[in-house]
């Protein structure tokens, strides 16, 4: 039993960097500017530039 749950936490590892690759590049590849997604489409109109740069920290 615990050689299995030493196996299965090993295999964590890989599936979460994968997993983390897939995600960012995804966000990376999506059209229009991440934040401004976040913050809504009608509201960056109305976003300062200061708004816009502490959703994109």
């Amino acid at each position: 039993m615990g050689k299995y749950i030493a196996r299965r936490t090993l295999l964590v590892i890989p599936v979460l960097f994968i997993v983390s690759v897939i995600t960012f590049s995804i966000m990376q590849l999506a059209p229009g500017d991440p934040a401004a997604i976040v913050l809504g489409g009608d509201y960056i109109m109305y976003a300062t530039v200061e708004e816009i740069e502490e959703v994109r920290k």
